[in-house]
């Protein structure tokens, strides 16, 4: 995208003085409003705690991987609610990178903590579920065997008899 000149239109005509003077005002309205939004995030993100972003995240996951309770929330409301905390997790540590090396580490070591931990938990809702399919499906397997057995064992009497 090149940048127009304020002394002409799109047309490539020569603009009028007073709409040349009006044009380089909103050109430095707009560039002053982006430098105060670009503070307001900056200030919002400081005044979050990226502690408690990883606490919510861990409530999240405990609420997914637990294998006694159903979820209370849908699968992709829970992906959508980590994907958002992540994603403002990941804006605090960027602006940490740039203004505070040492709490940058921190979080780092904060956040590596918070995926073993999401892996551990995870492996063992996986582990548990498995076992539990594995349980059902002996059931069926036992309650299947008991009534081809006992099937067989009324063919093998009635042979006898004969």
């Amino acid at each position: 995208m090149g940048r127009r000149s304020t002394s002409s239109t799109k047309s490539g005509k020569f603009m009028n003085p007073t709409d040349q003077a009006r044009k380089e005002a909103r050109k430095r309205e707009l560039k002053k409003n982006k430098k105060q939004r670009m503070m307001v995030r900056t200030a919002v993100l400081k005044m979050k705690d990226p502690r408690q972003i990883i606490k919510d995240m861990e409530k999240l996951d405990e609420m997914e991987f637990n294998p006694v309770q159903q979820p209370l929330l849908n699968e992709k409301v829970l992906r959508d609610k980590r994907k958002k905390l992540r994603e403002t997790f990941e804006r605090i540590v960027r602006l940490y990178e740039r203004e505070n090396p040492d709490t940058y580490k921190e979080l780092r070591k904060l956040e590596l903590d918070y995926e073993s931990n999401r892996g551990k938990l995870s492996l063992y809702f996986d582990s548990v579920k498995v076992s539990r399919a594995m349980e059902t499906m002996g059931r069926k397997t036992t309650a299947t065997l008991k009534r081809t057995v006992k099937e067989r064992g009324m063919t093998e009497a009635r042979l006898t008899r004969g």
